[in-house]
């Protein structure tokens, strides 16, 4: 199988950026639809495309189709689609279907092996703000790829790593765990940036000021950790061993109940690391 004669379900980021790519890497993105015209009419002229006004028209001119829309919407586009079927108005037999979640496995795709489509799941580790930003982006990103293992899996991870990306199997049994992987290291920092900005605007900073002086420490220590690893690039009280300054900051942290919240992501941050730099440390 190839990837040719693409149809994207969803004229949204991850479906725009994703058609870019692929039609700037030799595969024929045959267009979009989308229940907003006008998202479909503009994805399309991005590529010279055509944008299709009905699911039957887009199924019916594609062998691949990408259902690039929001999670809960996967399965009932799917039920759609299973449903012109099953009226002999489109085929599904030999097609390949794709969604882009990250947290749902290849199983939203009810009653796959009756349709006689192939149906996986394609997830980029990366948040897809911009599709231009993306595109540019996805050579360098990590892609995973959930569905049967088999020849038509492996000649599909072929194509897709000839077209640029860098692409890893994962079993649907993982799914979950992997997707709280991604948020972990994506959604919930945002948490953590927000509560040292608490923290420090307790300390009588206003809001702009204490964005000013955690940015560069942020970034700073974002960078090494993922550069050098994040044990190793470790600073700070529990690094040195300094358990009397982490009692200090409990203790203040213990004093207002409103703080509470912020003492159980310290405690529990504090915990990890410890455990962690034990881990490290009997390795040596």
């Amino acid at each position: 199988m190839g990837l040719q004669r693409i149809g994207f379900i969803g004229a949204g980021k991850v479906g725009r950026a994703l058609g870019m790519y692929l039609s700037e890497h030799g595969r024929t993105v045959n267009g979009y639809y989308s229940r907003s015209i006008h998202s479909a009419q503009s994805a399309a002229a991005c590529i010279g495309a055509t944008y299709y006004e009905n699911l039957k028209d887009i199924a019916n001119c594609s062998d691949v189709l990408f259902l690039t829309v929001p999670d809960r919407a996967i399965g009932p586009v799917w039920d759609q689609l299973v449903l012109l079927q099953e009226r002999q108005e489109i085929s599904l037999r030999g097609k390949t279907v794709l969604h882009c979640s990250g947290s749902l496995s290849s199983d939203i795709f009810s009653n796959l092996q009756e349709s006689g489509a192939k149906g996986y799941s394609l997830h980029p580790i990366l948040a897809v703000s911009d599709p231009d930003i993306a595109r540019e982006q996805f050579p360098t990103c990590i892609f995973t790829l959930e569905g049967e293992a088999g020849e038509h899996r492996q000649a599909l991870l072929d194509d897709l790593r000839q077209a640029g990306l860098t692409v890893a199997p994962i079993s649907k049994e993982k799914k979950v765990r992997y997707h709280g992987a991604c948020v972990m290291a994506s959604n919930l920092v945002n948490a953590l940036l927000a509560a040292s900005q608490q923290m420090l605007s307790g300390c009588g900073l206003d809001e702009d000021l204490c964005k000013r002086a955690l940015t560069p420490l942020f970034l700073g220590n974002a960078n090494a950790a993922a550069t050098r690893g994040p044990m190793e690039s470790l600073t700070g009280p529990i690094q040195r061993g300094d358990m009397v300054t982490v009692q200090k900051h409990v203790e203040e942290l213990s004093k207002k109940e409103d703080d509470g919240d912020l003492l159980c992501i310290y405690n529990a941050l504090s915990q990890y690391l410890l455990h962690k730099k034990g881990e490290k440390g009997n390795e040596r």
